[in-house]
């Protein structure tokens, strides 16, 4: 280009013929966006690809080639223009975003088509107004049915995955909770023996929350990998996880709340980059995994039983396929009519995932499951999980056995680690270096202790914290629940 034009004047001219943007993501990343005949393209900002894709789409536009260093030009305007202007960000998400007369759900990237939701009903149309990020692996649904016996679907899903109705109930709740563009998410962690259908189960689900040609990944080495993972998945999806180091567990922890992580890329403060990320998360394993407290408030566990009748995963594939769009009917007029609800209902505060429970409530009323029973079903998986933690926990074990034989308990966590370890020695009859996983200070005790106190509660103990008159000596009371209620 021979005279050198203001790059907001450039950008002026190009925005009559083509829609092009500068957003932030929910995501925390800022992308490049521009649509033309209907057409809709979402580039990070940071991508390699962005400055030679301003240089096509201007020259396209303007009918006359500009240089790279006018192109770059005009991506710094751009950027300029989203720092400047941060209220009219825009809602960017893989599967569900907010168009400019409410929430709609992608069903298909290359024609367009997308599910709008308005007065507790959706309507399937085409071109809707919300912008979307798809990794090259994603498929499109199959397009739902419209039923008036919202029933009709959960039935077809419950048939053919052959969960228990409770179980079932809450699967169906975390996929209508992957339909939301923010989360916090659960983690849905699936257990059961080699044949008893994790990875299919794992399949289906994925298809209905978030298609794509790779339905499940290895496990992460690190929170690195994790978050790498996230800035194309909306649901990621490991398969046979196993041992998950302490990492690995905070960055799932992270991520299912909207956390972030710090990158460094050379060796100065400002070659840091952050990165952040809030997705739902499957965890298929055929053990139970060795999981934290923490991660266990923030999770659904499904622990699958022994299947007698192998299914070839093909067929079954098929077979869930014919009836998705049943069961994606009545999925999404649920979703229309928690829309319709979500605000009447309000956040319980004894619940750690309280938005989860608060949807589940408006959403899972379409299918008529009550308020309590809903309440219920989630409450006692999460006694479950905390129980079954504690029958594999050396640390809780030994907690459990010292209340057992001494009833409440008293003193500095000094003490109470030389008493556990007498409790753990004497059941194993082994040396003290071969207790693993056992704290190795009153420091870790401490933290580990904060971390089990619903783990602690599910078994029938209380603990809590005090200090001595002069404030100088910290102790910790463990007391049988029975006894606590009984004074």
């Amino acid at each position: 280009m021979k005279n050198k034009a203001n790059p907001k004047q450039l950008l002026r001219q190009i925005r009559e013929q083509v829609t092009l943007e500068a957003v932030q993501g929910t995501d925390g990343q800022a992308y490049l966006v521009y649509e033309s005949a209907g057409v809709r393209l979402a580039t990070p900002m940071e991508s390699a690809k962005v400055i030679p894709l301003i240089k096509k789409i201007v020259s396209n536009a303007i009918d006359c080639t500009i240089t790279r260093s006018e192109a770059r030009d005009i991506f710094t305007s751009m950027e300029g223009e989203l720092l400047a202007t941060p209220g009219g960000k825009r809602t960017i998400l893989p599967r569900v975003g907010f168009g400019e007369n409410g929430p709609e759900v992608l069903l298909d990237r290359n024609k367009g088509t997308v599910v709008q939701f308005s007065g507790g009903k959706y309507d399937i149309v085409r071109g809707g107004t919300a912008t979307f990020i798809n990794s090259p692996e994603a498929n499109g649904f199959l397009n739902p049915l419209r039923i008036e016996k919202l029933i009709r679907g959960i039935n077809r899903f419950r048939k053919i995955t052959r969960l228990p109705k409770d179980d079932c109930i809450l699967v169906i709740l975390w996929i209508l909770h992957t339909y939301l563009p923010q989360g916090p998410y659960l983690l849905l962690i699936i257990n059961g023996e080699s044949g008893a259908g994790k990875s299919v189960l794992t399949e289906f689900i994925r298809l209905l929350g978030d298609p794509s040609s790779v339905p499940t990944l290895e496990q992460p080495k690190n929170e690195k990998e994790l978050f790498g993972v996230a800035q194309n998945n909306h649901i990621i999806a490991i398969d046979n996880a196993s041992k998950l180091k302490a990492k690995l567990l905070d960055g799932l922890c992270r991520i299912s709340t909207g956390g972030g992580i710090s990158i460094h890329k050379g060796n100065s403060l400002a070659d840091q980059k952050a990165y952040h990320a809030c997705r739902p998360v499957i965890l298929n394993s055929i053990g139970p995994v060795a999981l934290r407290n923490d991660v266990l408030q923030r999770s659904i566990v499904i622990n699958l039983g022994h299947s007698t009748s192998h299914v070839d995963a093909e067929i079954a594939l098929d077979n869930f396929k014919a009836e998705c769009p049943i069961i994606l009917g009545s999925l999404f007029q649920a979703v229309a009519h928690g829309l319709s609800r979500i605000d009447e209902i309000g956040k319980e505060s004894s619940f750690r995932m309280a938005g989860f429970l608060a949807w589940s409530i408006a959403a899972g009323s379409a299918f008529g499951w009550s308020d309590e029973k809903i309440r219920s079903v989630y409450a006692k998986n999460q006694t479950d999980a905390f129980s079954r933690l504690g029958e594999s926990d050396t640390l809780l074990i030994a907690i459990r056995e010292l209340v057992r034989r001494e009833g409440e308990w008293h003193g500095t966590a000094t003490e109470l680690l030389g008493r556990l370890r007498e409790i753990v020695l004497q059941g194993a009859n082994r040396d003290e270096m071969d207790i693993k996983g056992f704290p190795k200070g009153a420091n870790a005790l401490s933290g580990r202790l904060d971390r089990a106190r619903e783990a602690l509660n599910a078994f029938g103990i209380q603990f809590d914290r005090g200090q001595s008159g002069g404030g100088k000596d910290r102790f910790i009371h463990l007391t049988p629940l029975a006894d606590r209620e009984a004074d």
